[in-house]
This record gives structure tokens, C-alpha cells and sequence, in this order.
């Protein structure tokens, strides 16, 4: 655990010192179905522009620790209630070379940091830095937040598709790398920007011949029967 702490750190870090007017980020799960710079479009003026992971609910409450560690029911002054308030995706965000992102991408790392980590309970939370970057979001004043539309967040998890996809997941029917991407594509309508989830990017191209990719039944070869003497 103390690897991922620190592969967690060096990401916030990576992304504070950023070079670039406009970044994105992206997970390493994440796929690309269509142009990016419809992140940009988006961003706009604002200082970051983020996907919402998940409905904060009990469950996801529990298992992050956002209770335990920050006292989620006590909302900062001015803050949305938990349930109203903005859960970013660590692994989507985009955001310009503003006053606004350097302060909450600061705060993020000293969350994540100082009362994160310390109160973290190993076995019972989950190491994640969503917890830190929600909380961060929560508390840090004077950063223009942007909510991107579902299809630039196209969860492929077991928990649910946020792109309003009809019938059960991919992985739920087993279809997993490339071929689910395909499946998630077709259902989806080919609204999806990007696919992300965990499974999802195999070996191969999304045209087959991955790891998911149907297989060549091999032809058992019949033994010839010695003639009776």
C-alpha cells in the first residue's frame, strides 16, 4: 500500500507542475472512442472540468472512508450536501494553468496527505485519492468547477454505465478488452468520448485479435483404426 500512496502522490505532483495552458489527464483504463478536444470545448474559462464517478451513497461512503476521515456530514460552509456535492474522477480531469486548478490540485496533495492518509483505516478504506480530491473540491474556495456530460465518461465497471446505456454491462456478459469496447460502442449509440474501466484495454487492436478475441476451435484430429489381421 505504501507503493500505491506514493504512485498516488507522484501523479498529483506531475499534474501541479504541468506546463501546458489546458491539460488532461487520463487513466491508463481509459480508451479514447472519439477526438479529445471536445474536453478543452468544454473547460472552457472555468478552472477544471471533471466527470462524476458515482452516486455518493452509503456504500461508497463506507468503503472511501469519507465519514471517518472528513466528517462528511458536516458540510463546509456554503458547500452542496454530500449527496448534491461533486464527486470527481481522478482519472478524467482537465483543467487550465489557472490560480483556480494550482490551489485546489495543492489542496488535493495536502488532503491527501495530512488527514487522509493518517485516518485511513488499512483493511476497512480502500486506497483511493478520490476521497482527498472530493473533499478538496469541497473545501477550497474560489476554483470554477465545470461537470462534463455523461458521454465524456463512459463507465464500464460492474457498478453501472453513466452513458444512459440500455441492458446490462460488458463486463456483466463477460465481454471484456477490445470486444466489450465494441458492444459498449453499439448499445451506447457511438456517443462515447471515452470508455473507462477496469479490463477494459487488452493486448490487442479494437479490431480483434486480443486477448478477448474469439479463439479458433482446434480440429481434434481422428485416430485411424489399425486393420484387423
Amino acid at each position: 500500500e505504501r507503493a500505491i500512496a506514493e504512485l498516488r502522490l507522484r501523479r498529483m505532483e506531475r499534474l501541479a507542475a504541468s506546463p501546458f495552458e489546458r491539460t488532461l489527464y487520463l487513466d491508463s483504463d481509459v480508451l479514447a472512442c472519439a477526438r479529445l478536444d471536445g474536453f478543452f470545448a468544454a473547460l472552457g474559462e472555468s478552472d477544471v472540468a471533471y466527470v462524476s464517478t458515482t452516486t455518493i451513497g452509503k456504500y461508497v461512503r463506507k468503503k472511501t472512508g469519507l465519514d471517518a476521515i472528513f466528517d462528511a456530514s458536516a458540510a463546509p460552509p456554503g458547500a452542496a450536501p454530500v449527496a448534491e456535492s461533486a464527486y470527481l474522477n481522478a482519472g478524467v480531469l482537465a483543467f487550465r494553468n489557472s490560480t483556480g486548478a494550482r490551489r485546489l490540485l495543492a489542496a488535493w496533495r495536502r488532503v491527501f496527505v495530512d488527514e487522509y492518509l493518517p485516518r485511513r483505516v488499512p483493511g476497512e478504506h480502500s486506497m483511493q485519492d478520490q476521497p482527498a480530491l472530493w473533499w478538496a473540491a469541497r473545501t477550497t474556495p474560489g476554483v470554477a468547477l465545470e461537470r462534463l456530460p455523461d458521454e465524456y465518461h463512459c463507465k464500464t465497471h460492474t457498478t453501472g454505465a453513466t452513458c444512459a446505456r440500455p441492458g446490462p454491462l460488458d463486463v456483466a456478459d463477460g465481454a471484456r478488452g477490445s470486444a466489450g469496447a465494441r458492444r459498449h460502442l453499439r448499445d451506447a449509440g457511438g456517443r462515447c468520448v471515452v470508455l473507462h474501466g477496469h479490463g477494459l484495454v487488452d493486448a490487442g487492436s479494437p479490431d480483434g485479435g486480443g486477448a478477448d478475441a474469439p479463439q479458433k476451435k482446434k480440429k481434434k484430429k481422428k485416430k485411424k483404426k489399425k486393420p484387423h489381421v
